[in-house]
Order: C-alpha cells, then sequence, then structure tokens
C-alpha cells in the first residue's frame, strides 16, 4: 500500500475586518437635516372642541388637509466601514426603494393689487402680500420620499478609549483601511503580578495595539476612519403608521404639537455586499402643530361658544434654524416657535396656561 503524508495548516485570526458595518443616524455633527414641511395657511384657524376633537374652520377655498405633505424630510446618516462595503451600500427606507407622493402648494393669486406695498407676510412658501385681494389656489407637484442616496465617503477624526484587562491585543472599533491612529493619552501598565510593563505597540496594518504580556491599563487615541455618507428622505408615515395612528397625529398636530402624539419612526435597512444593519430615527416636522388654534367647548368653559384668548405679554419664545440647501450649512432660515403662552376666557376669567411639550 502506499504512504501518503501531507500537511495541514489552520489560520487562527481576529474576524474580517471588511464586516464592520456601524450604522449612526444620532449626534453626527453633519448639518442639512430638514423636517417634514407640511402644508398650512396664514388664514387657518382650529376650533378645538374637546381635548380629543378637533376640526378645521375657515371660509377660503384651498384649505389644506391636515399634514399633507409639501416637502419631504431628510436626514444624513453615517456608515462606517470599508471602503469596499462603501462602493456597494444601498438603503431602503420604511421597507421600500423609494416611493412618489403628490403634494398641493398653496398659491395666492391676487385679483387687485397695491403696486406701492413691498412689504409682504409669508408663511412657509405662501406669501400673500399686504394690501393684496385673492384667493388661494393650488397646483400639483410630484414629490420623492423614502429614498436614500450615498453621497461618498468621508472621515472624521475621533477618539476613541481602549483599555486592557488582562488582555493582550486589543482593536480599533472601526479597524478597517489600516487606520492611522495616534496615543493622545496612556496609562501606566501592569501584568498580572503587579509589575509595569510596556506600554502597547500599534500595528496598523491590523488596527490594533498589542502588549507582551496580558496587561491592564488604557489608552485614549485618534483617527479618522472613512464611512459613507447618505441622504435619506423621508415622509409623514402615513404609509407606515399603524390603523389609528395617523388619525392621532393629525388631532396633535391640529391641537397645536404633533410631538404629542405616538408617531412611527423612520426604519431603515443597510444592505452592502458582505454586511448588513437595521436601523431607526425620529420624524421631525414644520411647523410641528398649527399655527393658528382656537380653544372653545372644554370643560368649565361656559357654552359651547365661549373662546379661550392669547394673554398679551406671557408668550415666550425660542429661534430654531432650518436648513434649506443640504450642501451648504451657511444657508437656513431662523424661525421663532412658540414655547409658553396664558390664554383667558373673557366671560369666566378662566386662565389656561399652555406650554409646548418638546420644549
Amino acid at each position: 500500500m502506499a504512504e501518503i503524508s501531507a500537511d495541514l495548516q489552520v489560520n487562527f485570526g481576529s474576524f474580517d475586518k471588511s464586516t464592520t458595518f456601524d450604522v449612526v443616524v444620532d449626534e453626527t455633527g453633519l448639518v442639512g437635516d430638514s423636517p417634514v414641511q407640511v402644508e398650512f395657511s396664514p388664514d387657518l384657524i382650529v376650533k378645538v372642541i374637546s381635548w380629543e376633537v378637533a376640526v378645521w374652520q375657515g371660509a377660503k377655498e384651498g384649505i389644506p388637509p391636515i399634514l399633507n405633505m409639501v416637502a419631504p424630510g431628510r436626514k444624513r446618516i453615517k456608515v462606517y466601514c470599508s471602503s469596499a462595503n462603501a462602493a456597494s451600500i444601498k438603503v431602503f427606507v420604511d421597507g421600500g426603494g423609494g416611493s412618489v407622493f403628490s403634494s398641493k402648494k398653496p398659491v395666492w393669486k391676487p385679483s387687485v393689487a397695491n403696486p406701492t406695498a413691498s412689504a409682504s407676510n409669508a408663511s412657509f412658501g405662501v406669501a400673500r402680500p399686504i394690501n393684496w385681494q385673492g384667493t388661494l389656489e393650488t397646483a400639483t407637484e410630484q414629490i420623492k420620499s423614502g429614498v436614500a442616496e450615498v453621497k461618498g465617503n468621508r472621515g472624521d477624526q475621533i477618539r476613541e478609549a481602549i483599555s486592557w484587562s488582562g488582555e493582550i491585543r486589543k482593536s480599533l472599533r472601526y479597524n478597517y483601511d489600516s487606520p492611522n491612529a495616534t496615543v493622545i493619552h496612556k496609562s501606566i501598565f501592569r501584568n498580572r503580578d503587579g509589575n509595569t510593563i510596556p506600554a502597547p505597540v500599534y500595528d496598523r496594518d491590523h488596527g490594533e495595539f498589542h502588549t507582551q504580556e496580558e496587561a491592564f491599563g488604557g489608552i485614549i487615541v485618534e483617527y479618522s476612519p472613512g464611512y459613507a455618507m447618505v441622504n435619506v428622505t423621508y415622509d409623514t408615515g402615513e404609509s407606515v403608521a399603524p390603523p389609528g395612528v395617523f388619525e392621532a397625529m393629525q388631532t396633535a398636530w391640529a391641537r397645536g404639537d404633533i410631538t404629542t402624539a405616538q408617531i412611527p419612526p423612520v426604519q431603515l435597512l443597510v444592505l452592502s455586499d458582505n454586511a448588513a444593519a437595521v436601523a431607526s430615527f425620529k420624524r421631525e416636522f414644520w411647523p410641528k402643530g398649527c399655527p393658528g388654534m382656537k380653544i372653545t367647548g372644554l370643560p368649565g368653559l361656559k357654552d359651547e361658544t365661549d373662546s379661550l384668548f392669547e394673554i398679551e405679554g406671557t408668550r415666550k419664545t425660542a429661534t430654531e434654524k432650518i436648513y434649506l440647501d443640504d450642501a451648504d450649512p451657511d444657508v437656513y432660515v431662523e424661525v421663532e416657535k412658540i414655547t409658553y403662552f396664558e390664554a383667558q376666557d373673557e366671560e369666566t376669567k378662566r386662565i389656561m396656561k399652555l406650554r409646548m411639550l418638546d420644549k
């Protein structure tokens, strides 16, 4: 019988660095986010007849329905991964690959104009010049939401703390593409006998620090891992909201603050040729509530015709920046938002304090 001999070689190592796949949606440091912009008329008043019921009031034509989207929201996210994985990224928003919605933008069509009037009242793209007479008309526009676009690879410097508790090798969190890490602080390193040992040595090819023996200590490093920047557009959530949830969102918006309702988050599925991840973030709206609200028929008022009116001098506001250009952080408008005011019934002198819950 012939004799056969062979050598068997088994390599033991760390996980494949190309599988690092971390989706970051909050506190990214990226500018350009903007909320879902919903339609409203400057002549619109919402009559709140109970804490659970709100109805539209207004005589003009073209009063928009509640939460009719004018422009989708935009969110910039980071996907930390190798450059090879970044080239194959696909992002699915709210379970689909993209949606198209029809929107109606209100436009003032003047019938009589005062050519000397130079000032104008502008509310969210709805401009009604002073001393003009006319009607509020609508036009159909196609807008896309529920889509995502990869805007290329970037890299920002980060700091990371790494500690040893009896290990020899420790890896960077983002150890792909041979990152150049610099130690900016290190503690004294000791072995299991309590003796001082040399500080860890960095192996750039593997993105790892290693010591000569089992060690105890810590370092802080700086490096600039690459990431894919993705622009995500999203809608009001009507298509993914469970039964009754979107109606509750509409009622909350009509009562002045949509954040008092349960709002379905934006769900993301991020895929590449070698990895996958799921993530979600909160939907934002502008305005967050109907700007014109009339409270009537609440418990304690004399009858259904009684109303509460804002008490002058009690209003408190805050300023928020709304970015208009994804590519230019210097292009924005500052919106003054009401955070608190007090109202009073003229008949009973009953006073009510109203505070926006997201402030």
